[in-house]
């Protein structure tokens, strides 16, 4: 009996270690919509809509915070060379501005300002500047870009070169 016991015990250590190294490697984008007059000064107040890695969405008009006002912010998380465009129309159109990054290591990125890159032409930001990994960005803007988000595609689409 203590052997199967502990049989059952191994199994599911095992399978929680190998949930956390799975989990570790994941490919996700967290889309976040904040509004300071909806969820007041707090920094880390707001929802967002979770993009796994090749799950393109022309349209998320679903997500229940769409229609809200405020602004989008980003998390990416992912191994080095993972990149992802978000762009200002439905449908992956790029008429009212895009945003492509690309990862250039494997740490988290995060993005508050949507909108605090030159425009058209490409960036690099290092590890550790805003407490985020190191990646490259390429922004084509629009009027209001950080509110319009509408559809996210992972890859890098037809820009000027790298």
């Amino acid at each position: 009996m203590k052997t199967f016991i502990k049989t059952i015990f191994g199994i599911l250590f095992l399978s929680l270690v190998s949930t956390d190294f799975a989990l570790a490697g994941q490919t996700e984008l967290l889309l976040w919509k904040r509004d300071p007059f909806f969820y007041g000064a707090c920094g880390h107040c707001a929802d967002f809509v979770s993009f796994d890695k090749d799950e393109n969405r022309g349209d998320f008009s679903s997500f229940p915070y769409y229609y809200q006002t405020g602004y989008y912010t980003i998390n990416l998380s992912g191994p080095k060379g993972t990149a992802v465009t978000l762009f200002g129309d439905k449908n992956f159109s790029a008429d009212h501005g895009y945003l492509t990054l690309i990862k250039l290591d494997a740490g988290p990125i995060e993005i508050e300002n949507l909108e605090g890159f030159e425009a058209n032409s490409w960036i690099t930001r290092k590890a550790g500047e805003n407490d985020s990994g190191a990646y490259r960005a390429f922004y084509h803007p629009y009027p209001q870009f950080k509110t319009r988000i509408a559809s996210v595609k992972w890859g890098e689409i037809e820009s000027p070169s790298h």
